[in-house]
């Protein structure tokens, strides 16, 4: 077994996700929440959700393991501009967690997404947290750092790990 994001195993198959179109139904559902929600809605203003969805696509499916190329900035510079806080992350996170929920997807899958989302909390707080750019997830290209260098830096720091017990009261 390898070592995967989270330090366990390798994470679900994409198709665990119903494939690429699957986690597009997802980001599409989930992006719609955002642009919607009264408490972080106003940080999209004048944003493109079409991109941001194919963008976050290919983040995700990257981080999956399938071959894609992820066409965007580092994560760091590509949210340098805006004044996003810890809980306005949270919010986000919390979000997801109501569309993968919504979307029925296994709990390995649910589970996978999260710990994946929290990882990423310093490189897009960045300057707000007063963390490095976004070293721990990507260079500044937006390639992303192999999955086993995160998951170490992530529990070196101690941070943005999620624990799906926090949320639903399991063990």
């Amino acid at each position: 077994m390898s070592i995967s994001h989270f330090g366990k195993k390798r994470p679900p198959a994409i198709e665990r996700f119903g494939g690429l179109e699957g986690l597009r139904a997802v980001l599409t559902e989930f992006y719609g929440l955002i642009f919607a929600d009264p408490m972080i809605s106003y940080l999209f203003i004048g944003q493109d959700k079409d991109l941001l969805i194919e963008r976050e696509l290919e983040w995700t499916a990257k981080a999956l393991g399938y071959p894609i190329k992820y066409n965007g900035k580092g994560l760091a510079k590509a949210h340098q501009a805006h004044s996003i806080r810890r809980g306005h992350f949270f919010r986000r996170n919390q979000l997801l967690l109501q569309t993968l929920q919504k979307q029925a997807l296994p709990n390995e899958c649910i589970d996978w997404w999260m710990q994946h989302s929290a990882a990423l909390e310093k490189a897009i707080l960045g300057r707000a947290q007063g963390g490095q750019a976004c070293e721990e997830t990507a260079n500044g290209e937006g390639e992303q750092k192999s999955v086993h260098s995160v998951t170490e830096e992530a529990s070196a720091n101690n941070s943005g790990m999620w624990t799906s017990a926090s949320v639903r009261g399991t063990k």
